[in-house]
């Protein structure tokens, strides 16, 4: 157990909300880590099952957990809560119905320590079920790496693909604390772990690629939002968008890759149309135009937007010049769903 006048190596961050089903099997497996020298924060965001009441019964029984109860206030509220009184010297996060697997903590904190790093990434594992079968799959694969100063812009587009979740990332929480990160609780419908960090690349001087899968994360019809729509989603796809940007142009991303402000542009438009290909979109086809139209509008600086590729020469153009229909036609001949 954790000695309570010592700070903890590690924070686990864990947003509670109508679990109750599923909450146990992701405690347990968070506090049957090998790795001992930890505090779980369970934070119970106003839960209208016995969510609460599981949380409670935990801490009764194990030193290591803490349990705050709050008004509903959205997974960014209930995690901000979480960073206020996290006293650990890493921090990781999971979300209330995923699965850590046994070594996560130790081996991850034992390279955050060998290499001084501000974040150590790690590969995560999908588990779906849609329609009553199990879909399997996992990120994309990637060797180990130690990425420091130069190396980290050189490698930026290789690893932002990771940057889309927080679960498969341990933190080092003084950066969270001196460059007061937080998550945006004005984000409602997506994007916040995204946002989160791009605000922690920001200010991270070495980043460790651990190449192992560590984290269960379970996709479930009656736990899923990928239906859902609104337009928030897209204003903080925006917003996130923005924010890369920023984060290349800090890190001089494009002396690697000189196309990179423009492959970046390419996906958020992909999944902007995506968002728009919700079932619970009622976008017709001239909105859809319209709002890829004013999201092109909005993008900063566009001289820096170059494309190596002939084959997208018609996209880049379409960009360079806000063409909203065009846009929709040529992201619909890639056949873009979400």
């Amino acid at each position: 157990m954790m000695d309570e006048n010592n700070v903890p190596k590690v924070s686990v961050i864990v947003p509670v909300y109508n679990s109750e089903k599923y909450l146990p099997e992701t405690i347990d497996s968070i506090l049957n880590q090998k790795f001992a020298d930890f505090e779980l924060i369970l934070i119970d965001d106003g839960s209208k099952d016995s969510s609460g009441v599981i949380c409670d019964s935990y801490a009764a029984k194990d030193s290591r957990v803490r349990v705050i109860h709050k008004e509903n206030g959205g997974i960014c509220s209930a995690r901000n809560a979480g960073l206020k009184i996290a006293r650990g010297e890493y921090l990781a996060f999971c979300d209330n119905d995923d699965k850590y697997l046994p070594n996560l903590l130790e081996d991850n904190y034992e390279l955050a320590k060998e290499y001084n790093a501000d974040i150590v990434r790690f590969k995560r594992k999908r588990i779906a079920y849609i329609d009553g079968r199990r879909i399997v799959t996992t990120t994309s694969a990637y060797r180990f790496a130690v990425l420091q100063g130069e190396k980290i812009a050189e490698n930026y587009l290789n690893m932002s693909g990771m940057s889309i979740t927080i679960w498969n990332g341990l933190y080092r929480r003084s950066i969270l604390v001196e460059n007061k990160i937080r998550f945006p609780e004005w984000m409602r419908y997506g994007q916040e772990d995204a946002w989160f960090n791009f605000c922690y690349y920001e200010n991270a001087n070495c980043i460790v690629m651990n190449p192992n899968v560590y984290y269960y994360w379970i996709q479930r019809d009656c736990h899923s939002t990928s239906s859902k729509f609104h337009k928030n989603l897209l204003s903080s796809c925006y917003a996130c968008m923005k924010k890369e940007w920023d984060v290349m142009d800090k890190l001089g991303t494009d002396k690697y890759h000189k196309d990179c402000y423009f492959r970046l542009i390419k996906l958020y438009l992909i999944r902007f149309f995506a968002y728009m290909n919700r079932t619970a979109c009622t976008y017709n086809y001239i909105k859809k135009a319209q709002v890829l139209r004013s999201f092109c509008e909005k993008i900063p600086q566009k001289d820096k937007i170059l494309c190596n590729d002939e084959k997208d020469a018609k996209l880049l153009q379409a960009i360079l010049h806000n063409r909203g229909m065009q846009l929709c036609y040529l992201l619909r001949k890639m056949n873009v769903v979400e």
